[in-house]
């Protein structure tokens, strides 16, 4: 079943548009692997497994460290189905992990080469896409986060895994000023988590200080803005 998600913040700076793909097949889609870039190892890989079904033998290759392993046919026609519409667009990304693809893109009309396609459907887990009332704003201002409603603060702050005790402390001891879970606190003191973490600033002046505090550790700062258009 696929879970359908509202884009709240561009991808990458520039893309409002992703789908995303499960199978195990996926790994070949991978933009760097050994000596292999782009599509390289997926067009290989696909070459191999053309000739096995020709020959009508086990689709089975040696696929990532050397394992051999067997895929099936919907997998092999995805396969090569994906490696088409990718090779045909150009405003695009990709990011695979073992069993996962994520396609990033820039307008609606490519996410539905995707969805639309037989063969590609059936492994879509998860497509997101912007309101259309949202994409003017998504366009004009790259760092921006849409929000579902009203907020009191005017920046949402990600920063890097570093630690900083006295950032932490002052987040702590200014909670009219800003937003931290015990969450956030605790890993800026301790420098010791894995994903980003996220505070929120109330204005300019607020993070114009919290930048003289947290210095390089600021990894992206995002514009929060309500459009009043979303209910979900």
């Amino acid at each position: 079943m696929i879970s359908n998600h509202t884009t709240r913040k561009l991808w990458y700076g520039k893309y409002m548009y992703k789908v995303a793909f499960r199978t195990r097949i996926n790994r070949v889609f991978s933009g760097s692997y050994g000596s292999y870039r782009n599509l390289d190892y997926a067009r290989d890989m696909i070459t191999q497994l053309d000739e096995l079904y020709n020959e009508n033998k086990e689709l089975k290759v040696a696929f990532f460290r050397n394992r051999y392993t067997e895929f099936s046919i919907a997998e092999y026609f995805y396969a090569k189905e994906l490696l088409k519409l990718l090779e045909n667009i150009t405003e695009r990304k990709t990011r695979a992990e073992i069993g996962y693809l994520y396609v990033y893109l820039t307008s609606e009309e490519d996410l539905k080469a995707f969805t639309e396609n037989n063969f590609c459907s059936p492994f879509i887990f998860e497509v997101w896409k912007p309101d259309t009332a949202d994409i003017k704003t998504l366009l004009d201002e790259k760092n921006v986060f849409i929000l579902k409603e009203p907020s009191p603060y005017e920046f949402r702050v990600s920063v890097g895994r570093t630690k900083n005790p006295g950032l932490a402390d002052w987040l702590a001891a200014n909670s009219d000023k800003c937003k931290a879970s015990e969450y956030a606190l605790q890993s800026i003191r301790e420098g010791d988590w894995i994903q980003t973490v996220y505070f929120y600033l109330r204005d300019e002046k607020i993070l114009l200080l919290v930048k003289m505090i947290a210095g390089n550790d600021i990894k992206k700062v995002e514009r929060l803005v309500y459009n009043g258009n979303t209910d979900k």
